[in-house]
């Protein structure tokens, strides 16, 4: 919930979702990170098929329940992570060559598509 308090910031989202400069060698950004911890997560509660001769099952296990609040606090946080404009500024003026490079939303797409 933090998180969405900060994309909230207007211009923070476009922010978060920026490459770093190429002076920053071996540095990630935060958009890189957050795909990462998003990688973390797939398959966090994956089923497992019963067949038909195994019979019924007496009790289901509740693991599913933190899996789904995960990817319902994750999921949210999408829509601000995109809510900005190809025009908007960052909210922090940075040192020249420390500007990180502000993606297009075209260019978002391209970069978690291909990561």
């Amino acid at each position: 919930s933090d998180l969405k308090c900060v994309l909230n910031v207007p211009g923070m989202a476009r922010l978060f979702a920026s490459l770093p400069p190429p002076s920053a060698v071996g540095r990630t950004s935060c958009l890189d990170d957050w795909i990462q911890s998003l990688s973390l997560g797939q398959n966090m509660d994956g089923q497992v098929w019963r067949s038909w001769g195994e019979g019924h099952v007496e009790t289901e296990p509740r693991g599913w329940v933190g899996a789904f609040n995960a990817s319902i606090s994750l999921g949210s946080l999408f829509e601000r992570l995109l809510s900005w404009e190809d025009e908007d500024k960052s909210p922090i003026c940075y040192p020249d060559g420390l500007t990180p490079k502000l993606l297009s939303s075209v260019g978002l797409a391209y970069h978690v598509l291909s990561k």
